[in-house]
């Protein structure tokens, strides 16, 4: 041991020493041809996930998020570690599901939901990727709500429309809070070919949205915030163009 290690200090001492050098010395290649799978975990918070090691550098990763999972469940892959059957523990980077978090809130968006982003949604993405996703996911999930309760409404300018935009912020502010949440719901209004009078009609009912998940002491969220939005669309405190 003590010669791999003075061995190890001689090379980095040497002036025209490489990465490469360094990486084969302390990780060298694997005899290993074929990937160790290791199955199916249930994590603590309800999901699942599967591993496949391919080396120290590359862990395939799959996860499978039943029904059951809680809105607002988080997967951290700094905080995971993959642990093959034999070999070494294997960290998992943040870097890569970063990037394809960034595609997906921006692309996934418009696949999902039919909307395409403004410049103000692409930077809070780029910021914000998890939290971008959950937007994503939150739009389709207000759009499906609002076709339940209007089916034959066209959703623009109405009545509809007004309850999507309640709806909608209701969840975004239960899912990032009031601050984060209006920042993501305020961007989506920044587009300078957004009609004026559109834009404050989509702000006031994203702003009462926003006041009842801030105030709410309730134990069914997604019900109450539904009923609170049908009520007040019959009551009028909604704003509507149509």
């Amino acid at each position: 041991m003590r010669e791999r290690y003075a061995s190890f200090r001689g090379l980095l001492n040497e002036a025209d020493v490489n990465y490469r050098e360094i990486e084969e010395r302390v990780s060298p290649q694997s005899d290993r041809k074929e990937a160790i799978p290791v199955g199916w975990v249930k994590t603590p918070e309800g999901y699942f996930i599967q591993l496949t090691s391919k080396g120290y550098k590359e862990t395939h990763v799959k996860i499978y998020a039943p029904e059951s999972v809680k809105i607002g469940t988080h997967f951290k892959p700094s905080a995971h570690l993959a642990i093959p059957t034999k070999g070494q523990m294997i960290a998992l980077s943040k870097v890569v599901i970063d990037k394809y978090l960034k595609s997906y809130a921006d692309k996934g968006a418009y696949y999902l939901t039919g909307v395409r982003l403004n410049d103000a949604e692409k930077e809070l993405v780029a910021k914000y990727p998890m939290d971008a996703a959950h937007i994503a996911y939150l739009t389709a999930v207000a759009g499906y709500i609002t076709r339940k309760n209007f089916p034959e409404d066209e959703h623009i300018d109405n009545k509809a429309d007004a309850f999507r935009h309640y709806y909608w912020a209701g969840m975004v502010g239960k899912q990032l809070g009031d601050e984060k949440g209006r920042k993501f719901l305020d961007a989506h209004e920044s587009d300078p070919d957004n009609p004026d009078k559109e834009k404050r009609m989509d702000l006031y009912n994203n702003n009462e949205g926003l006041k009842f998940s801030k105030n709410y002491k309730g134990k069914d969220f997604e019900e109450d915030l539904e009923k609170s939005g049908l009520d007040k669309i019959k009551n009028r405190e909604l704003k509507w163009l149509k």
